[in-house]
């Protein structure tokens, strides 16, 4: 295990650890997207029911 970490390139990893992060960084992405949308819709209801 180690000789096969060590045989990585530091290229190599880092496009490795950004294919990762990259799909973790958008899931978290879309996910805020998602929930800002609704709680702003939340907000826009509780707004014109208290009006």
């Amino acid at each position: 295990m180690k000789r096969k970490v060590e045989d990585f390139s530091s290229e190599e990893a880092e496009k490795f650890i950004k294919q990762v992060a990259g799909k973790e960084l958008r899931f978290i992405e879309i996910s805020g997207a998602v929930l800002g949308f609704l709680i702003g819709c939340l907000q826009s209801v509780l707004l014109l029911l208290l009006l």
